[in-house]
């Protein structure tokens, strides 16, 4: 995007289950957030169509929205 390498560093289930145990106060939210999220690892969710009946525009995807607007952020 901008030459800055990065990488993606996968955080073990169980340190990121009690991290979100510890903010949202219980295991609940922490397993059913965490569960979901693996849902879809491989898999993103599909962008609803009402994205471009709402924006009059297809919507972007991530990284074209971050190139966009890369200047708020500096």
């Amino acid at each position: 995007m901008d030459g800055v390498a990065t990488h993606w560093e996968e955080q073990p289930r169980d340190e990121a289950a009690a991290e979100l145990t510890a903010v949202f106060g219980g295991p609940g939210y922490a397993g059913a957030a965490l569960t979901y999220r693996e849902s879809l690892t491989g898999r993103p969710e599909e962008v609803s169509p009402d994205v471009e009946r709402v924006l009059g525009r297809p919507a972007l995807a991530f990284g074209e929205w971050a190139r966009d607007r890369a200047d708020d952020f500096r």
